[in-house]
């Protein structure tokens, strides 16, 4: 379905018909740019201003919106393979059709709750935006399926699977918290891994300190009542509304908050009543589940991110269903049940949140409604932040306290 509605959307504006490409995506709550694959545009053009002398922390003038490195510097060695911004379009298609492979190796659907569950997420704004994009992390999605199944083989598939996460921390930072899934390798593995990754680290450190340092100074920072997601937007936005002038307390907030849903997870992790369920998932759903819940928790309390980050909901929805109908109790069928619900909710935001501006208008009922939606979304999310902890912590306990990694097959999946 999703592959599809691609192909139908590409039609669409090769065919020269950009006025109905664009109006569907805008009735997403979408708001495309001129031309397709933004994003890919932009990390090539660094490239091409490397290449071409020009210190890209400060100025790009090869990028259409003139953005700078937000990338780690690592990214930069690219410009030595010539490219370019003429490459856009062609090294956006392709990035976009890899993560649309990518899909069909996502866990087989177990019922036809799951597929309505999956059609859903796949259809989503957040997919959509990311493909609109062509964001690079679309390739870190494909790098973390990958990695789910390779580190549960021999010890080449494992460390061929530690190395794609190595490199795509060198370029974005964040997957490195997909090795949280070396807590299953026994020592004589492990310590090996540490000795290699520190020496990369230090390695890195030596080389692009400096560059690095200067790189974190441009990661954007977007306004906190868009659909971007993170910690800071909760808080942030409480204090502009009701303290404006005080941004002190906004730290002091969101230590708050993540003190609240750690308290939460804790005590949810604590009722035990999905950990004999997450046994009953193969242990490739369960490695996808700890990536998924970690790359989302880790891009949370990291930073503000774009809606296209959403699609690591991708790797835990297939096994909430089977969660559901496994889980010890009524309440935590109803929890995972509502859990469901909510991710929905979050990788729908943006057409919602359109929806809601637009009959809010229609009714004049001014801004006040708008708030209430942003206020529900936020909760929404810390809510969904504080279940993706306490799973976490059962999946990493059980990973933990599981013998020697084995063979697992990644076998393809039905398409959505």
């Amino acid at each position: 379905m999703l592959v599809a509605t691609f192909s139908a959307l590409t039609v669409l504006f090769v065919a020269g018909d950009a006025a109905a490409y664009r109006g569907i995506l805008l009735h997403m709550g979408i708001n495309p740019f001129y031309f397709p694959f933004l994003d890919t545009h932009g990390i090539l053009a660094t490239a091409e201003c490397h290449r071409l002398g020009i210190d890209v922390l400060t100025d790009n003038p090869c990028d259409v919106l003139g953005r700078t490195l937000d990338y780690s510097p690592f990214w930069l060695i690219t410009s030595g393979l010539g490219l370019g911004t003429s490459l856009t379009m062609s090294a956006g298609l392709v990035l976009d059709l890899v993560f649309l492979l990518s899909v069909f190796f996502l866990p087989r659907p177990s019922s036809w709750t799951a597929v309505v569950v999956m059609a859903a997420a796949l259809l989503s704004s957040a997919v959509a935006l990311g493909l609109e994009r062509a964001n690079l992390d679309l390739a870190i999605f494909v790098i973390a399926l990958i990695a789910a199944g390779w580190s549960l083989r021999g010890p080449l598939w494992r460390s061929v699977a530690y190395g794609l996460i190595t490199l795509a921390a060198l370029v974005k930072y964040y997957p490195g918290i997909m090795l949280l899934v070396a807590v299953r390798e026994r020592a004589r593995f492990l310590l090996p891994l540490v000795g290699a990754l520190f020496v990369v680290a230090v390695l890195f450190a030596w080389n692009e300190g400096a560059t690095f340092l200067r790189a974190l100074h441009n990661i954007e920072k977007g306004t906190y009542f868009t659909t971007s997601f993170g910690a800071r937007t909760f808080p942030q936005g409480l204090a502009y509304l009701m303290a404006p002038g005080t941004p002190h307390l906004v730290p002091l907030a969101e230590l708050a908050f993540a003190a609240i849903a750690a308290c939460y997870a804790y005590a949810i992790a604590r009722l035990g009543d999905v950990r004999g369920a997450l046994q009953a998932l193969s242990p490739r759903d369960r490695n996808l589940m700890l990536i998924g819940c970690a790359l989302l928790l880790g891009c949370f309390f990291a930073a503000q991110n774009a809606a296209y980050r959403s699609i690591y909901f991708l790797f835990i929805l297939p096994g909430l269903v089977p969660l559901c109908r496994e889980a010890a109790t009524t309440v935590a069928r109803r929890r995972l049940m509502l859990l469901t619900g909510a991710i929905l909710f979050v990788m729908w935001d943006q057409l919602l949140r359109l929806a809601f501006r637009q009959s809010v208008a229609a009714l004049d009922l001014g801004t006040v409604y708008f708030f209430a939606f942003w206020f529900l979304r936020e909760t929404v999310w810390w809510w969904v932040v504080s279940i993706l902890l306490a799973i976490l912590s059962d999946v990493l306990v059980m990973a933990a306290a599981s013998e020697s990694p084995r063979r697992d097959l990644l076998v393809p999946a039905a398409a959505e």
